[in-house]
Parts: structure tokens; sequence; C-alpha cells
């Protein structure tokens, strides 16, 4: 043998023996280089009775240069992402939770490292999840731990723990304790102590020692007793149907957060004098949530998909029976579209005795609210109370009613048409299916013989204010003119073969009818392509659903978002009244009071005042409203980034389920 070929192969021996050597101390010491991944979901190793919980898979692809979000830079490019990234709320926001600074010292840190570092190669960026238990009103009290996917550069991190003198721990004040796998750094500068283990590639850090342990106590049993292995986690959030990879998926125990935060559930606040808080405090409340779990979607939108186990015992009776009712399907929904306009703005339709939907209602008006509708119909009807009426109405009506909504861009009748205050409204047009339709008929027939008790009246003073109109098929709207009715001065109503439309507008009801016939020239939201995908993408079942699309009726929303700010800004007259007194008296009338003046001299004062009020009312308002109206506004900049946005729930005594679509084309330059 040539000596070239016998240094050879002593050199490949002593390789060969290096490399096994170096492999099984690197190994003993270290981590294996050829350790599998963790096979299982990382909810396995958090246990069962965790309070919250959240998880997200390939988290490296949310964000563009870390730490800068993609969806930042996605915002950047287009007119409705700038203006929120620029907005004052977003930028208060950022100042507060101090964010820039923050990234900024990120960045720093980055750029100092002796290597390129992308942190999230060490930790989560494939897969992260947080859990933990409640620990009082503060989340900076939860016991908490974090699980995510690592790389080998951080299992040697963690292995190198195990050898704080190489990493001078310390010298900066860490001690590092060990025991049962579990890795304990401590410092003053901590406000907790940190505890570390890994599960093959999986990192596991927490504020509690118990709950490290136990996901390594978890991984021994395979899942066993782990959130990862409850049916919750199973049916609502990993085989969810409209789940997606990069989904994040959530879970609270709503009851364990209420109690903690000492918090009795009563919102929205069922005693508000307000009519929404109210109204929808007769349908749901927060109390009445015991868990939430589900997923949300951030892909050309948003997508929520959670369910809500409920505490049925806390239902009130009007509320146990709309639980029950039998929900609808989708054949229903694209029903009920079928009859709406193809340009509606909002559809909301739900299933529920229409007698409890009255009287929860009536319930939800200000006293004085129904006081008057009690007197009313004593007056009209002869009935004891209002009650009476709303059981005659229910015996007529299915369980069945919808909303339609769009804006008001229909012809300006002029002196033919009621008269009216000139405000900006949508036109809507409540709809009901009937069973019967004498009570309907009854209920008309006192509108017209009782005019005057319902504030109905022509154009004159005395006058009658009922009109009738015929559409195609030989349907008669009836129209009740009154000025007390906003925007359109009018309403109208038809009973047609199988429902009751009352509407602010004739015309629409005409638009909702021929929509109904299939007719040609009016086609109808189901052919809309948005809202027949965010449907197919929905709930198969739902008790109730509301669409909107809000770029049909954006120019009414600036409008009503500019009334509404002007409306909000109120003058204390009490004292700018005495002021002017005093600043009229003072430069004109050398000081003297008022009842000194002469007849001639308060004449001139009234006109003087007056001018004063103007002036000052239209400088004060000059101050405030713009920047208020700028403000709304901007909110309505946020929704017309919206295309299209779908909301579903589905009830039942003892659970909720929600879905809410929101898609939002980032294409508006």
């Amino acid at each position: 043998m040539s000596l070239r070929r016998r240094i050879l192969r002593i050199s490949v021996t002593v390789l060969v023996i290096l490399t096994f050597a170096g492999y099984f101390a690197f190994s003993s010491l270290l981590f294996s280089p050829l350790e599998d991944d963790y096979p299982f979901e990382l909810a396995s190793l958090v246990p069962r009775d965790v309070d919250y919980l959240s998880a997200k898979r390939d988290l490296a692809a949310d964000f563009g240069t870390f730490p800068e979000l993609e969806l930042g830079e996605l915002l950047k490019e287009s007119k409705a992402g700038r203006q929120f990234l620029e907005s004052p709320e977003w930028q208060g926001l950022m100042q507060s939770m101090n964010v820039e600074a923050a990234i900024a010292d990120l960045r720093k840190n980055l750029e100092s490292m002796p290597i390129e570092l992308n942190p999230l190669d060490l930790f989560g960026g494939s897969e992260v999840l947080v859990a933990g238990y409640f620990r009082g009103a503060d989340m900076a009290q939860s016991d908490y731990v974090a699980l995510g996917r690592t790389n080998w550069m951080g299992k040697l991190g963690q292995s190198l723990l195990a050898y704080p003198s190489l990493l001078d721990l310390e010298a900066q004040g860490i001690t590092v304790a060990e025991e049962g796998g579990v890795t304990t750094l401590n410092s003053v500068n901590f406000l907790r102590p940190i505890h570390l283990a890994r599960i093959m590639d999986v990192l596991v850090l927490g504020t509690s020692r118990e709950l490290v342990a136990g996901a390594i106590e978890l991984e021994a049993a395979k899942g066993q007793d782990s959130f990862g292995q409850s049916a919750r986690y199973a049916d609502y959030i990993l085989n969810h149907e409209a789940r997606a990879d990069e989904d994040v998926e959530m879970f609270v125990d709503h009851a364990a957060l209420m109690k903690n935060l000492n918090y009795d559930g009563n919102v929205p606040d069922a005693n508000s004098e307000e009519f929404v808080p109210a109204f929808i405090s007769k349908l749901i409340q927060l109390k009445l949530i015991k868990e939430i779990e589900g997923v949300i979607g951030f892909n050309g939108g948003m997508a929520l998909n959670l369910h809500a186990d409920l505490n049925s015992e806390l239902l009130t009776s009007e509320q146990t029976r709309f639980y029950r009712a039998a929900g609808f399907n989708r054949d229903r929904m694209f029903e009920v579209a079928q009859i709406a306009p193809r340009d509606t703005a909002i559809l909301a339709y739900l299933q529920l005795d229409i007698g409890d939907l009255m009287r929860m209602v009536l319930g939800s008006l200000e006293s004085a609210a129904q006081d008057n509708y009690n007197d009313l119909v004593r007056q009209v009807w002869g009935y004891p109370d209002g009650s009476a009426l709303i059981d005659e109405l229910s015996t007529a009506l299915r369980d069945r009613a919808a909303l339609i909504v769009r804006t008001n861009d229909y012809p300006d009748e002029g002196e033919a048409g009621p008269p009216n205050n000139g405000d900006r409204v949508f036109v809507w047009a409540a709809v009901g299916w009937h069973k019967e339709t004498k009570p309907l008929e009854k209920l008309r027939q006192k509108l017209i013989q009782n005019q005057g008790s319902f504030g109905i009246q022509g154009r004159t003073s005395g006058s009658s204010g009922v009109f009738t109109n015929k559409i195609e098929g030989g349907l008669i709207v009836h129209e009740f003119w009154s000025p007390l009715i906003p925007g359109t001065g009018h309403m109208a109503m038809v009973i047609s073969n199988d429902v009751f439309i009352v509407s602010n507008h004739n015309s629409l009801i005409a638009d909702i009818l021929l929509t109904s016939f299939r007719d040609a020239q009016h086609p109808s939201l189901a052919e809309e392509p948005t809202f027949s995908t965010q449907v197919q993408l929905g709930l198969d079942s739902a008790s109730a659903m509301v669409w909107m699309a809000p770029r049909p009726i954006i120019g009414d929303l600036r409008a009503m978002a500019d009334q509404t700010a002007y409306n909000l800004v109120q003058i204390n007259w009490t004292l700018e009244n005495q002021r002017l007194t005093d600043l009229v008296l003072k430069r004109e009338f050398s000081g003297r009071r008022k009842e000194q003046l002469s007849d001639e001299e308060k004449e001139r004062f009234n006109q003087l005042f007056e001018s004063e009020q103007l002036a000052f009312e239209q400088q004060f308002r000059g101050e405030h409203v713009p920047e208020l109206s700028a403000e709304f506004n901007r909110y309505v900049t946020y929704i017309n980034a919206a295309k299209g946005l779908l909301l579903q729930l589905s009830l039942d005594p003892k659970r909720l389920d929600l879905a809410f679509r929101a898609l939002i084309p980032l294409d508006d330059k």
C-alpha cells in the first residue's frame, strides 16, 4: 500500500472517529442534531382547564422585514389603509404604547448581533401558542406559558443554559437553576422568574413553572387530558370547516374572565335609557356567555368564526323562545335576498315570534314613549293597553322579519310629494310574511280613520294625508303623509299575497315587489356575487343575519356624519346669553341694566343681541364642528374600505355560533 493511500485511510478513520465522537459529545452535552420534530398540535402540551389560549401558524409570513408587519405594507398601498395609518386614532395608539421606540430598540439590538438573526427563526415563526390562567384584573398578573417551534439555533441557545458560565449570565445578574427538565432564570431586573424547557423542536417558556413542567408531562402522556384533545378544540378550532392554516386560534373562559374582572356582565345595560343597548340586551348579554372558542382569519379582509357555550339558566323567557326557534338554511337566505333589490345596502333577517319582537322593541323605548303608545292604543282601538294590539298583530304574521335599506336616490317629487324636513336619510322597508290579512287590513283602516292621532296630514292643515298608488301587478300602496317622518315625510304600506311591507318611501316598496316578481329590470341581491360568495362561506344554518355593502350608501353616511357632528356640538346658552347681554349693555348702553332702557333702546338691544348670538354661534361651531366631523368621516372611510360584510348568528339555549366576514380588497390606490 502506498504511503499516500495509507495517510488517506488513516485520515478518513480519524475523521469518522472524530465525527462520531463529536456527534455523541454534542448530543450528550447539548441536543441531538437528528432528533425529530414534535408531531402533534402545540395545544396537546397545554392543560385542558386553561382560561385562555391563542395560537398562530406561519407567523413569519405575517412580517415583511422583521419587525415590520406585512399588513402595514399592504395598508400603505391603499387609500383607506393610508388614511387609517395616518389617523389621529392610530397614531395616538402607537404613541401610548411607545411602539416606534420599541421597534427602533429591537432593530438596534438585532443589528448589533454578531450574525444576522431573525427572532422568528428562533421562536414561533412557523407556529406559536400562548395559554394561561387569569390571576386578577391585570393580564400581567396571569400565569401563562408560550410554546413555539424553533430551529437548531434556538435548540442550541436553550441547551447552553445548562452552562451559564459560558454565557456569562452571572455577570449579568441572572441566576440559573434546573429541576425536572425545567430551567428557571431569575434576576432583580425580571418582574417574574422565567421558566424554560424544550420538547423536541418546541421551546416552552412561561411565568408558571407548573405550566412548563405540565407540558413535559403531557408530552409523556401523549397529550391525554390536554386542551388539544378536548372536544371543543377539535370541533370548533382544529376541524372547523372554515379554518385555514394561517388563521388565529383562540379560546377564552369568559366566565373566569368576568369573575377576575369582578364584572357582572350586564352588557349591554338592560336598564339603559337608550334604545339600541336596551334592545340588544333583550337578545344577548355578556353574562350569558360561559366560554368562547374559534378561529379568526385576515386573508383579503376578516373572517371570524366563533362558538360560545351559554348559561341557559340565565335566559329570559323571551330569549329562550327566540333561541329555540328553528333556524334557516342557505336556501332561505337566498330566498329572502331574492326580494331585496341588487343595490340593497343593508339586509337584515331573523326568525322569531313577531309578538316577542314587538314586545322587545316596545320594552326598549323610553317610559314616556311606552306611555304614549299605550294611550294611543286605548284611544284608537279601545284596548286596555298596547299588549292587546301586539297579540292581535302577531296572530297575523309568521315568525319571520326582514329589513331592507338602500340609499335614497329616488327622484324628488317636489310640490307633488309630501313635505319633509330635508334630512339626509336612508330609505328602508320592514317586511313581514303573513298568515292572514284581517288584522293588517284593520290596522290600515285605523290609520286612515284616525289620521290626526297619528300625525297624518296633507299639504295643508286639516286636509287628508292618505294617498294611494297602483304599481305593476295591480297592487295598491297606501301613503300616509306626516311631517314627523324625517327626510321623506311619509310612510307607505302594502299587503300583498304573502308579504306585509312598511317603508318610509313608496318607491322602495314598488322596487321590492317588482324584484320579488323576478322582473328582468329589477335584479335581486341574490344575484350579487359578493353577497352570494359570502353566504356560501358562512354558516349552514342561522337564526339571524345582517348583510351590509357600505359603498352604495357612503354619501349618506358622510352627510349623516356631518349632521351628527353639528348636533353634538352643544352651546350652553344660559351661560352665553348672560355673557352676551353684559357685553352688549357695556359696549352700547354704558353698562346700564336692561330694565333701564327705553322701548326704542330695548328694540335696538334685541337686534344687537341677536347679531352677537348669531356671530358667536357661527364662531363656536366653526371651531368645534369641523374637527368632530372629520373624526366621524374617518370612521366612514374605514367602513368604506369593505366591499361587503356579513354577520350570522345561530342560536340555541345552550350555545351560540357566530360567523362574520368582511371583504376588504386593498386595490383602491
